[in-house]
């Protein structure tokens, strides 16, 4: 009986400079790709094809780093990922994070030249974030249209990153229609919520987190990694220096802005109370007896719990920062004050997020006008001719 011939694997087609990629008999996958300083070829064995392509992206934008990366013959994988390799240094750990992961939403446009990408190509790929989709027989939304423009973001950057250095003459991504991002719902306690909810949460193990959020107007980051040493127990402040990151790392506030919040005096009681009943004493104001930190999903988890007692809306951890600020713009606060407690860049910053808040402050100043010019005009009408 004559011997089968087994057939050679066919290597994967793919542009000139981007590697190859074949599967081997046994099913896994072999990428390969030429170094112009060696004459041999780098290549490695992956159990997956996405595995291999990602390999080779990474190999590709590694062996271009040494050179001038040329947008004729590169692709916009290799580009990102490049550009992303560049721009970590500058960013924040938990910013690179979210760009790397971001990016992966362009898999279907990487393969593209960088000198041929166009707007319709990212428009394409916009479209079909924002489309409808089917997932377990189900059918599901798609993203919103804020989840879509943080994730356009980074490759916006990428882009104008290639202008500026040369590698483009105009950046593709400006021909590319972003979607509206629709300002998000957030819930807000009137007055009377927050008396309610003051009233459940005496004696919660979380009270003071609670407070200084609904009080001071603290981000989650801030409350969980502030300490004991930041109070100032004589000047009824606190020093916000530090803030918790996504990998539980601690590193400066947002903006890297430290500053000085004031404490009221309910909220400046609960804090002792707490230290009394902290043994053995933490670093942390929120510390655990092993001297680690809770965690923002334990305080999230009892916040929900609390709201339902009081039979109140449910809100977040951030959600007690935006009660904060509505209440004090209400209030009559200065928009500058404000910004300075709330750690934002700007007096623009505060009144762009907050801007929902002054339509009880807006009520009354019409109200006001109404009195007065009402008031006028009845006195016009009962002087005689």
């Amino acid at each position: 009986m004559p011997r089968r011939r087994v057939p050679k694997p066919k290597p994967h087609v793919r542009r000139h400079g981007q590697g190859t990629i074949y599967r081997e008999r046994d099913g896994c996958y072999r990428a390969q790709i030429s170094r112009r300083a060696d004459p041999k070829r780098g290549s490695a064995r992956f159990d997956t094809a996405d595995a291999a392509a990602d390999w080779l992206e990474r190999e590709a934008a590694r062996l271009s780093t040494g050179g001038d990366f040329d947008a004729e013959r590169g692709t916009v994988g290799a580009w990102l990922v490049r550009w992303h390799a560049l721009a970590t240094p500058s960013l924040e750990p938990s910013t690179a994070t979210a760009y790397k992961r971001r990016l992966k939403h362009f898999d279907s446009i990487r393969l593209i030249q960088l000198a041929k990408l166009r707007g319709d190509h990212i428009q394409t790929v916009v479209a079909a974030l924002l489309r409808k989709r089917v997932k377990d027989g189900k059918e599901r939304p798609g993203l919103t249209t804020r989840t879509v423009n943080a994730i356009l973001t980074p490759l916006g950057r990428a882009l104008d990153d290639a202008v500026r250095w040369g590698l483009l003459a105009r950046s593709p991504f400006a021909a590319v229609d972003r979607p509206k991002s629709q300002p998000a719902d957030v819930v807000v306690w009137d007055e009377d919520e927050a008396r309610r909810f003051l009233r459940v949460v005496g004696g919660h193990r979380f009270e003071a987190a609670y407070r200084l959020a609904l009080f001071c107007g603290l981000r989650r980051s801030e409350l969980i990694a502030l300490r004991w040493e930041d109070v100032d127990w004589q000047g009824s402040t606190l020093s916000i220096k530090l803030a918790e990151k996504f990998d539980r790392s601690l590193s400066a506030p947002k903006y890297r802005r430290q500053r000085v919040v004031d404490v009221p005096p309910s909220a400046l009681r609960c804090l002792r109370a707490s230290k009394d009943a902290q043994q053995p004493l933490s670093l942390f104001v929120f510390g655990k007896p092993g001297g680690k930190r809770w965690a923002a999903d334990t305080l999230r988890v009892e916040l929900k719990a609390l709201c339902a007692t009081a039979k109140i809306r449910k809100v977040t951890l951030h959600s007690l920062r935006h009660c904060y600020a509505t209440l004090q713009l209400n209030s009559g606060m200065a928009l500058p004050d404000l910004a300075a407690q709330l750690g934002h860049q700007s007096a623009s910053t505060t009144l762009s997020t907050y801007l929902h808040s002054s339509r009880v402050r807006q009520r009354d100043a019409a109200r006001r006008l109404d009195e007065t010019l009402g008031e006028r005009v009845e006195e016009q009408k009962t002087v005689p001719n």
